[in-house]
């Protein structure tokens, strides 16, 4: 039997089936019935915990991969992760109770965290020591709990955790060319579709949903790939397409700023003026008269 898991918080419940303890901010353990053990992780989940879940998914010829993934309550991951992983380890962490080092924000930051499961990598053999050995470090200052450094102390460890994810994303994106480069070539030819004229006719705004829809990626791993290819977002790329389409038709058609940003697929006139102005210092009128 494995050593029973112990963390921070005095509200103590072990589960049928895993030997986890839930605590009242904090929570950690290892898993080797993956459906029993989302069975009983989704009737502890609240809007305000994300689960970090470091997991072993089985390959062919005993090629297993390592990777950490990250879930949240009604999470959609879920419903594949049954089918991917059988065993590993996990950290639960109640966002709320940690609301004075910003915990949230520190999320909010980093990409990956949203990723769909197909986005996750396999993590290489010394990112893998130093997440294992994170895991450790957290396990046992949660079974120490003995005085009001701990928290701190976990937050740290915690930071660490996402920084090596960071490192090893952006690793991966810069040197698995071959892995990269194909999602990157078919988003940069529908960002160079957004600089040709389009019809009026039911005219859509290119957008991060769009093209992550039409690529099958999530728009964090798009906009990530391409921060860690070109240092600048998904997003930025797509607004700058737009950018030239509207410099284009400002340039060699009489149509006025209004029907311009319809033909471009903006609802209201205005969002067309805020985006040209924040990219070009200028209005579009403005711009249109320079050209003069």
């Amino acid at each position: 039997m494995k050593d029973k898991k112990r963390s921070l918080g005095d509200e103590e419940h072990t589960l049928e089936g895993e030997e986890m303890v839930v605590k009242s901010s904090f929570q950690m353990g290892e898993f080797s019935n993956v459906g029993k053990f989302i069975s009983e992780i989704s009737q502890i989940l609240t809007e305000s915990m994300h689960l970090l879940l470091f997991a072993t998914i089985e390959g062919l010829s005993g090629n297993d991969k390592h990777t950490l993934l990250f879930l949240k309550m009604h999470d959609a991951k879920f419903h594949a992760l049954g089918k991917m992983t059988t065993k590993g380890s996990y950290v639960l962490i109640d966002l709320h109770k940690y609301n004075s080092y910003n915990v949230r924000a520190k999320f909010k930051d980093f990409g990956f965290v949203n990723y769909s499961l197909s986005e996750s990598i396999d993590y290489s053999r010394e990112d893998h020591a130093t997440i294992s050995a994170l895991f450790g470090l957290i396990e046992n200052e949660c079974s120490r709990a003995t005085s009001e450094f701990s928290h701190r102390i976990i937050y740290s460890y915690l930071e660490i955790l996402l920084t090596v994810t960071l490192r090893a994303y952006t690793t991966f994106f810069r040197e698995r060319r071959d892995a990269t480069r194909e999602v990157d070539t078919k988003f940069s030819m529908l960002c160079e579709d957004v600089s040709m004229n389009r019809s009026v006719t039911n005219p859509e705004l290119p957008s991060m949903d769009n093209f992550a829809g039409k690529l099958g990626f999530t728009k964090y791993y798009l906009n990530d790939l391409s921060k860690a290819l070109y240092g600048r977002t998904a997003q930025d790329r797509i607004e700058e397409q737009i950018i030239v389409q509207a410099k284009k038709l400002l340039a060699d058609t009489d149509g006025s700023v209004a029907e311009i940003a319809y033909q471009i697929g903006f609802t209201e006139p205005q969002m067309l003026n805020r985006l040209f102005k924040k990219r070009t210092g200028k209005t579009p009128l403005e711009y249109r008269i320079s050209l003069v």
